[in-house]
């Protein structure tokens, strides 16, 4: 089993991964008020996270009913976040 130290690296390295591909992403939704995420496009999946309004997200893709959005987000801390979105609760930056 890997240590305690290898699995902190892992991490830390697969982070930095995530935040240099969402950073390639142009920001170009923004949440419409404080709107729960999803691990999965169905609303049988919320997670304790949300959006609120104003934040701005990356689209990653599309689910094939284009009702749910899969979202790429970097909260103040500088954390990423991808997660599923209702595609109603965002608004498309103009």
């Amino acid at each position: 089993f890997p240590s305690h130290d290898t699995k902190a690296m892992i991490k830390k390295l697969i982070t930095k991964e995530i935040l240099n591909y969402l950073s390639r992403l142009p920001s170009s939704h923004i949440a419409k008020n404080k709107e729960y995420l999803f691990s999965e496009p169905n609303s049988n999946s919320k997670l304790k996270a949300y959006l609120i309004s104003g934040d701005e997200v990356k689209v990653i893709s599309t689910s094939t009913n284009n009702q749910w959005i899969n979202i790429g987000y970097i909260n103040k801390n500088g954390s990423p976040l991808i997660a599923w979105i209702e595609a109603s609760d965002l608004q498309k930056i103009k």
